[in-house]
């Protein structure tokens, strides 16, 4: 079972080396190595390169591909999996690093296990001058797509977790250029969705919580309009599935988390306005009804975005 590890390249001079050499170090033999440098303006190809050369048995199973311009992270991932020849594919941030040399053995030996599509596997990170240890959601499969959807959860990266390649390409299930923020919420509801899952209840990932000139870093209007449009691919592939009316309603109740993130950013209300052209919404059910009512008419209302908040709660609770 060959497995192809992913892995974008912009801005990560201070970091690129220390992912290197975690994915270098591997005990897992029948791997490749695929680096997407998205025009990279600093020296981190030059460290990826100085880095290669002393690991001289991975070189014939690295690749590097170069963006004529740049792109952005979505199109960054999807180059990757074009160009990759394994059955599963992994994708590691070149901000962030593999935890331990046999992480990707560790994975592999859960798929074979279990014949899954997917292994959601633990993460860690440093906060407050603690390693904190974080495990994947063992609650129903439901219950994880809709806190996805929903996003009840921060924790739907596409980093830490292995992938059928086959999902990808027998499902049409695309990473689509011009979405720099929310391009891993456009993807993993879809791959759940389809794929069946296994959970590897062992740390395997080092992340890196977001620095300052990552992709994911800042927050704008802009963003905003990259994640209404990951919604819109999300909510098109549901209901191409014929979906669970459960997670069309989801959807439908997570567009309104928009006005909240407008608040949270501190956007004006023409800002606002600008967004609401983009978001285009229209409610299906009661709830949202209200809710589109309250949070058009009432912004910024701290207590109209507390009740949001509930409801999606309790949405989540009712059909977990």
């Amino acid at each position: 079972m060959k497995i192809s590890v992913l892995v974008p390249i912009y801005k990560v001079e201070n970091y690129i080396k220390e992912c290197a050499e975690s994915l270098f170090t591997q005990t897992y033999q029948d791997i490749e190595f695929i680096f997407v440098d998205d025009c990279s303006p600093d020296k981190s190809i030059d460290v990826l390169r100085q880095c290669v050369s002393r690991y001289p048995a991975v070189s014939s199973k690295t690749k590097l591909i170069r963006h004529t311009k740049n792109r952005g992270l979505a199109a960054v991932r999807q180059t990757g999996i074009d160009a990759s020849t394994g059955d599963f594919v992994a994708f590691v941030d070149s901000d962030d690093y593999l935890y331990g040399c046999d992480a990707i053995e560790k994975m592999a030996r859960k798929q074979m296990e279990t014949d899954a599509d997917i292994v959601e596997c633990g993460h860690c990170f440093t906060a407050q001058n603690q390693l904190r240890m974080i495990y994947p959601d063992n609650r129903s499969l439901k219950c994880r797509i809709l806190s996805i959807l929903l996003r009840k959860t921060k924790d739907f990266g596409v980093w830490g977790k292995l992938f059928r390649k086959s999902l990808f390409t027998d499902h049409h299930i695309l990473f689509s250029e011009g979405i720099g923020f929310g391009e891993d919420y456009s993807v993993i509801p879809c791959l759940l969705l389809v794929g069946r899952r296994a959970l590897l209840n062992e740390v395997v990932y080092y992340y890196r919580r977001e620095r300052p000139g990552s992709y994911c870093a800042s927050i704008s209007l802009e963003s905003l309009f990259s994640f209404i449009r990951a919604m819109r691919v999300v909510e098109f592939f549901f209901s191409k599935e014929n979906a669970d009316d459960a997670y069309v309603k989801a959807i439908n109740l997570a567009m309104l988390s928009i006005y909240v993130d407008c608040y949270d950013c501190d956007l004006s209300k023409h800002q606002v306005s600008l967004m609401e052209q983009k978001l285009d919404y229209h409610p299906r059910f009661l709830t949202t009804r209200l809710l589109y009512f309250l949070l058009h008419n009432t912004y910024p209302s701290r207590i109209v975005r507390r009740i949001y908040r509930s409801t999606r709660r309790l949405y989540l609770y009712l059909h977990r």
